[in-house]
């Protein structure tokens, strides 16, 4: 199929069966299929998967990017629901995130950069895509007034080396500790390496629509949480 710069084709791959990680009376976390929405007027959203699934008792605590796949957080009661949404709110919680980006980072860094609303051309992205798909677009640095930069932080830190389509990249973990829209994706472009695939924010659209996804992956969440009943966990 053909889609305009800084769209995603959906993952047409994507086995209905929703993968459990982990799951006691209160919590349930799923490992989230890559190119598959959160909800909304599509044939295949993470709403419905979990819906049909577990009979419409689970909620979202915090959701993830279309393009990104990983650990997902969903209460299966209002009680718990609550408990572990206030730890987002506090950053009490910790995410770590692999992707692979394009180039060798050498050494382990701390992106402080804020991040606002894209400011161009009648708020068209830069790399040609529709109003539609640049709506949500996002920017390092401090907008106009009305639109000022928040603050964001992520520590990235590289763990292997290797190639990718003939093009040497580097599989770094991110550390997050802030939350903003396209953070990891922006800071990572920030400091010289975009994560390969990512058409978004990608300068190589060639290189970026050559892979079948955007490598990020929400890899791992830590918290302080008291176990509820039996638990099922890969």
């Amino acid at each position: 199929a053909n889609v305009a710069p800084g769209e995603y084709l959906p993952n047409e791959k994507c086995n209905e069966d929703v993968r459990v990680l982990y799951r006691d009376s209160g919590l349930l976390v799923i490992d989230k299929p890559w190119g598959v929405r959160m909800d909304g007027e599509f044939s295949v959203t993470v709403e419905k998967l979990v819906k049909r699934e577990f009979e419409g008792k689970a909620r979202f605590i915090h959701q993830l990017d279309f393009a990104t796949s990983g650990c997902l957080l969903l209460g299966l009661d209002k009680k718990t629901t609550s408990q572990v949404h206030s730890l987002f709110d506090s950053r009490t919680i910790s995410k770590e995130y692999l992707a692979l980006v394009e180039g060798t980072m050498e050494r382990s860094t701390t992106v402080s950069a804020p991040i606002c609303r894209y400011e161009g051309p009648d708020s068209l992205p830069a790399n040609g895509a529709s109003r539609k798909s640049g709506e949500f677009r996002m920017m390092v640095g401090n907008g106009s007034e009305g639109n000022p930069g928040r603050a964001a932080e992520t520590n990235i830190r590289p763990v292997a080396y290797g190639s990718y389509q003939g093009r040497g990249v580097t599989l770094v973990a991110m550390k997050p500790t802030t939350g903003r829209r396209h953070q990891l994706r922006l800071h990572s472009r920030h400091v010289g390496h975009h994560i390969v695939g990512d058409v978004t924010y990608a300068e190589d659209q060639a290189m970026a629509r050559g892979c079948e996804r955007m490598m990020l992956h929400a890899w791992r969440l830590s918290m302080p949480y008291q176990v509820q009943g039996q638990v099922d966990s890969e």
